[in-house]
C-alpha cells in the first residue's frame, strides 16, 4: 500500500483524511458511548435494540440529508449511498476541530478529504446493517420488560420468551399450560392499566422494578402479578453482551501469566471463584475453613 494511504476501519484513505477523523472527538465518542452500555453489568436486554437503533441514526443523521430520514419510520430502510441524499460537503458533521483543519487545505485536498468523509460514513453503515441485531426478534419482543413501553406493546411480545423458552412460563400443579398462559395473559393486561407506584418507578434497574412489583397484593390478599413478574425476570436474565465473558477472560489472562504457566486448572478454577464471588478488598474477606 503507497506511504500516503492509510485503512481506518475497512475504509482506505488518504493520510491526511484519516488522520483528521481519527482526531475527530465526534467520531470516537459515539461508539464508545455504545460500549458503556454493553458493559454495564445491570440487564439490559430490552434496550439493546433502541440503542443500537440511535447509533445507526447517529451516523446517518452526519451524512444524510434530514429531509430523506423523515419520510422513513425505518431508518434501516434508507438509501444513503446516492450523492443526492448526502448533505452538502460543508453540512457533514465531522466536529468543529476536524473542521479547522479542513479549512486550512487546499481546495483540491478538500474536495478529496469530503470525498473519503462520505466513503467512510457510507462504509460505517455498510456494515452495521447487516452485522447489527437490529431486525433480531428478541430483541424486539424484550421491550416488553420497560414498564414504561408497556402500553405500546402487546402480549405476544412476552409469550414469543415463554414459547421459545417453556420452563419462564410459572405454571402450577393442577393446571395446564394454557391455563397458566391465559392466567399471565390476565396479569399482563391488567398490568397495562395499573398505575405503577412511584416507589417502583424511581428504580433505575429493571430488575429490581420487577421485583418490587411481584409481591403487590390485590385488595383480595393474592399476589396480583407474581406470575408476570417472573416472566419478564426470566427474559431480564438474557445476556444484553459477553462482557461478563470478557471480564472473566480478562482475568485468566491476568491469573495465568508467562511466569505462572504450570497453574493447574484447579488452581486457576479455585481464583476465579475467590474473584467472582469476593465483595470487597482482599485483606478485608473472612475466609472460612
Amino acid at each position: 500500500m503507497p506511504d500516503n494511504l492509510r485503512v481506518l476501519g475497512n475504509v482506505v484513505l488518504p493520510e491526511k483524511v484519516a488522520l483528521v477523523l481519527k482526531n475527530g472527538p465526534k467520531f470516537s465518542v459515539v461508539p464508545e458511548t455504545v460500549n458503556c452500555w454493553l458493559q454495564v453489568q445491570a440487564p439490559l436486554i430490552h434496550k439493546l435494540q433502541p440503542i443500537l437503533l440511535n447509533l445507526l441514526e447517529d451516523i446517518l443523521s452526519r451524512f444524510v440529508r434530514p429531509a430523506l430520514l423523515k419520510q422513513h419510520n425505518d431508518i434501516c430502510l434508507i438509501d444513503y449511498h446516492s450523492r443526492n441524499v448526502q448533505k452538502d460537503d460543508q453540512d457533514l458533521v465531522i466536529g468543529h476541530q476536524a473542521k479547522c483543519v479542513v479549512e486550512k487545505l487546499k481546495p483540491s485536498d478538500k474536495k478529496e478529504f469530503f470525498e473519503a468523509v462520505g466513503r467512510y460514513m457510507v462504509a460505517a453503515c455498510d456494515y452495521m446493517r447487516p452485522e447489527f441485531a437490529f431486525r433480531n426478534e428478541a430483541l424486539i419482543n424484550a421491550r416488553v420488560v420497560d414498564i414504561e413501553a408497556m402500553d405500546n406493546m402487546s402480549f405476544k411480545n412476552a409469550l414469543f420468551f415463554v414459547e421459545r423458552f417453556p420452563a419462564l412460563l410459572p405454571q402450577n400443579e393442577r393446571e395446564t399450560r394454557d391455563q397458566a398462559i391465559n392466567a399471565l395473559e390476565m396479569e399482563s393486561v391488567k398490568m397495562q392499566s395499573f398505575k405503577i407506584p412511584t416507589s417502583v418507578l424511581e428504580e433505575e434497574r429493571a430488575d429490581v422494578q420487577w421485583r418490587k412489583i411481584s409481591p403487590l397484593k390485590g385488595e383480595d390478599g393474592l399476589m396480583k402479578f407474581s406470575r408476570l413478574a417472573q416472566v419478564m425476570l426470566g427474559i431480564l436474565s438474557v445476556p444484553h453482551s459477553n462482557s461478563e465473558c470478557e471480564r472473566q477472560f480478562s482475568i485468566v489472562r491476568k491469573t495465568r501469566t508467562e511466569f505462572r504457566a504450570p497453574m493447574s486448572d484447579k488452581t486457576l478454577g479455585q481464583l476465579l471463584k475467590a474473584k467472582c464471588y469476593g465483595r470487597g478488598p482482599c485483606y478485608s474477606q473472612i475466609l472460612l475453613d
